[in-house]
């Protein structure tokens, strides 16, 4: 073959115009212009590889060597591009959203265009070169359509229209080469089939699959790969104290792996840390200077478990019933006899938690956490910090360890009903009095007193860290937690009102998006954009808890993640998380969810996003058609190889007499197509003259055998098929090779 002759080039011109439009309607996608050098990258690399694979054409023995090469050169370009990438989840999400949440950078682009321009050239070459096949073709015409539409972006009419001509004056071209009549009156109808193949295909799509309004893909997207690691390490983040917020947002940037494994027949909120002073300049959250760049310094009490214990609401209750001080009694007689009766039981609970590869200062721990265990150490003895922080006496946790911790539910005040009687329908003042007058009574016995005195500490150590130290909001946000908790009275109302209102004024949970530099603000979030991550959200909710008179902290910690078995669960860095947690007069410290997406259970987020479309399906469905569609490109290319290895096995499997007639027949059928005879007419003598004329190579150990089980009802042996066999394959590659020499003279 002369790569550089006229007839070469010209035979290549449409095939290398239809990668060319294929990689710039990819190209479009994440740059909105045809004009770029992206474009011009890939018209480069498949000119290249077209003339790569013109020279394996010309040297078959080389052909699958260099092919292999080059797939090897692909994919150690791409990784030598992508190990500059911090975040390999945020180029799928890139990918899937057609660049609309995650900026497009070079880092992006290189490898998307190399791999997709050494995939299309490939299949286009061999569908255009060796075999035709216009449904392969056309096949290859959808993925910038089906990008497109995964990115839910509108396919351009352009390249609709180029790629579908193309697809049309590549079939036309194909036939006038083959120069047949017969050919060509079939060939009309087949490209009416296939330009509506095209069309009906683009228009099922756009159809069939969905198209998001909101970050495309990205939630349900994440949480199919919770399972793989596209990268081998934790980035920047680790297992340390923080002096302000911005863990969580760390953390969920990371690709999603486990990180604990949790075992427990009530799943909680855990906390990492707390936070309760806003710094408006750096738009974080600190807690008043205590934490050192090391952790926290000397503000851990290692007795704590005791006096946490009594932090139990069903013993409050029976000191309020067994009391007949009288605010007590008020504010029994206030409630409803039936509802204070079933009222459930403040019970304990436990958990094991163990950590997979992830060493760190702190035991994640529930908020109404009363006992922890090391497991593994001589020591295991735990230190707690008045914010309920938990963390080793001595030294840090190992990167697997497992302990064990003891809690009551985080969400009692507001499940079992506390909240609703009537419990909770006081001040913090009045609270605190309530507390401070059955204390001193000279008939409150030594437990009672220590159930109601670590309520009172925990009471005031709310106003001292978390209104005392208060920080001002602005204008807006004062005026709008004026109007979402006017009229009402009691803090837990406030509390629920300011959670409500993220529910009900169309804010977004959205991890991707980033709001511009100068606009990076609550006010901005609130007002504006709507749409954030969790810590935006828990952010504005404690500015309007704070503007409401609320006491308010910023917490950082995890959800709970998915079961992976009865009582079983896994946390994973996806699964971290900001929340706010508010002090609520007569239940103590509370958690709520503004973040509308909040899958926990814990507040009262909303259940929607249940009845939308499970993109894990539509993701999961994407991939293994494209791995179908790669399976069956493989075996239409290697079907030649595959259909002669089947029938070789045939061959060998059956007796020798048959296996001679089939190899005779198949000989015979090969040279009819090959030479465009109808071999079927003619006797074995005349098969065999035709082709030794054109080979140049005796047919005697295929033919004579054949003639003596055929006409002479005798036998044959294994060698004797054997040796048909051998012969066999090498007629028919000499046979192909010849009759190529044949055409090309021609």
């Amino acid at each position: 073959m002369d790569i550089f002759s006229k007839e070469n080039l010209t035979k290549k011109i449409l095939p290398f115009l239809f990668s060319a439009a294929e990689m710039a309607a990819i190209s479009y996608i994440y740059l909105e212009t045809v004009f770029n050098p992206y474009n011009l990258l890939s018209i480069i690399i498949t000119a290249a590889l077209f003339l790569i694979y013109d020279f394996m054409c010309s040297h078959k023995k080389l052909g699958i060597p260099i092919y292999i090469a080059l797939m090897a050169a692909v994919v150690v370009s791409i990784n030598i591009i992508m190990r500059n990438v911090e975040n390999r989840f945020a180029f799928l999400e890139w990918f899937l959203t057609g660049g609309a949440t995650i900026e497009t950078t070079p880092q992006f682009m290189l490898p998307l265009m190399i791999f997709f321009s050494f995939f299309i050239s490939s299949v286009t070459y061999y569908f255009t070169h060796i075999i035709y096949r216009v449904s392969i073709l056309t096949l290859i015409s959808l993925i910038p359509c089906a990008i497109y539409i995964k990115a839910s972006q509108s396919v351009p009419t352009f390249f609709a229209i180029f790629l579908a001509a193309m697809n049309i004056f590549m079939y036309i071209n194909h036939y006038q080469r083959r120069n047949s009549e017969k050919r060509t009156t079939a060939g009309k109808t087949a490209m009416l089939t296939a330009y509506t193949d095209f069309a009906v295909a683009a228009v099922l799509i756009a159809v069939i699959l969905p198209k998001p309004q909101d970050t495309p893909f990205y939630d349900r997207f994440e949480a199919f790969t919770n399972h793989f690691s596209f990268r081998g390490s934790y980035g920047d983040v680790s297992g340390d104290f923080t002096e302000h917020s911005g863990n969580a947002d760390n953390f969920n940037e990371m690709e999603s792996r486990v990180i604990y494994y949790l075992s427990t027949n009530n799943p909680q909120y855990f906390k990492i840390q707390v936070f309760n002073e806003y710094d408006e300049e750096n738009r974080y959250w600190i807690y008043d200077g205590i934490y050192s760049g090391s952790g926290i310094t000397n503000r851990g009490s290692s007795d704590w478990e005791e006096g946490r214990a009594n932090l139990n609401l069903s013993a409050l209750l029976d000191i309020y019933k067994q009391s007949d001080l009288s605010a007590a009694k008020e504010l029994i007689a206030g409630i409803d006899a039936e509802s204070i009766d079933s009222l459930e039981s403040d019970s304990e609970y436990y958990a094991r938690i163990t950590a997979v590869d992830f060493p760190a200062e702190y035991l994640i721990a529930p908020e109404r956490i009363f006992g922890a265990e090391l497991i593994s150490r001589v020591d295991k003895s735990t230190k707690m910090t008045p914010a309920g922080e938990v963390f080793p006496a001595e030294n840090r946790l190992g990167s697997a360890e497992t302990y064990d911790v003891s809690f009551y539910d985080g969400d009692f005040a507001r499940t079992s009903g506390w909240v609703e009687s009537g419990l909770c329908n006081m001040s913090y003042d009045e609270f605190g009095e309530l507390l401070a007058a059955l204390i001193s009574r000279e008939d409150t016995d030594s437990d009672e007193r220590d159930i109601l005195t670590e309520f009172y500490m925990e009471m005031l150590y709310a106003d001292e860290t978390c209104m005392a130290n208060g920080y001002p909001v602005s204008a807006e946000i004062q005026r709008l937690s004026d109007e979402i908790t006017a009229g009402l009275t009691y803090d837990w109302e406030k509390a629920d009102a300011i959670e409500q209102y993220f529910y009900t004024n169309g804010f977004i949970y959205d991890l991707a998006y980033n709001a511009p530099d100068e606009s990076d603000t609550p006010e901005f979030f609130i007002f504006e954009s709507k749409r954030g991550t969790c810590s935006d959200f828990a952010t504005a909710y404690c500015l309007l808890a704070n503007a409401a008179g609320l006491r308010v902290r910023f917490t950082e910690g995890f959800i709970c993640g998915e079961a992976v078995s009865e009582d079983m669960y896994q946390i994973l860095t996806e699964n971290a998380h900001a929340f706010p947690e508010v002090y609520i007069p007569g239940a103590g410290w509370t958690i709520y969810e503004p973040t509308v997406s909040g899958s926990s259970g814990i507040g009262t987020g909303s259940d929607s996003d249940d009845e939308q479309t499970d993109y894990v399906t539509v993701f999961a469905a994407s991939v293994a058609v494209f791995i179908c569609i790669i399976l069956v490109l493989l075996v239409i290319i290697f079907m030649p190889q595959i259909e002669e290895l089947a029938f070789s096995v045939r061959v060998k499997l059956s007796s020798a007499e048959k296996g001679v007639l089939l190899i005779y027949r198949r000989l015979s059928s090969k040279a009819g197509k090959i030479y465009g005879t109808d071999t079927k007419r003619l006797t074995s003598c005349q098969l065999a003259k035709l082709i030794e004329s054109r080979t140049q190579l005796p047919t005697d150990e295929i033919i004579l055998p054949f003639e003596r089980v055929c006409y002479g009802n005798l036998s044959a042996d294994k060698k004797e098929s054997a040796a048909a066999l051998t012969l066999y394959r090498r007629l028919v590659r000499i046979m192909k090779k010849t009759s190529k020499k044949r055409r090309k003279r021609k």
